[in-house]
């Protein structure tokens, strides 16, 4: 359960980030985000620690993911047939 979360979280940074461009340009006219939905800066996982900014993944971090989904996918399809 905590994987798949994990997964849904970096997915959806990753789909963030190829949208917003770049994660790191902070906006003059920038809204402040409440502490109830904001995202860690940063998440200790399995694949290693998975860093933000604003809630965006960095770019290390988004290579980490992808990466990780390109080792886990051919796995996935080798074991379920």
């Amino acid at each position: 359960m905590t994987v798949l979360r994990i997964g849904t979280l970096a997915t959806l940074g990753l789909a963030i980030v190829a949208l917003s461009g770049e994660a790191q340009e902070r906006y003059r006219m920038t809204t402040p985000v409440p502490a109830e939905i904001t995202t860690p800066d940063t998440v200790d996982t399995r694949i290693g620690t998975l860093k933000f900014f604003d809630g965006v993944p960095t770019k290390e971090t988004a290579a980490m993911v992808y990466c990780h989904r390109a080792h886990q996918r051919p796995a996935l399809h080798l074991t379920n047939g």
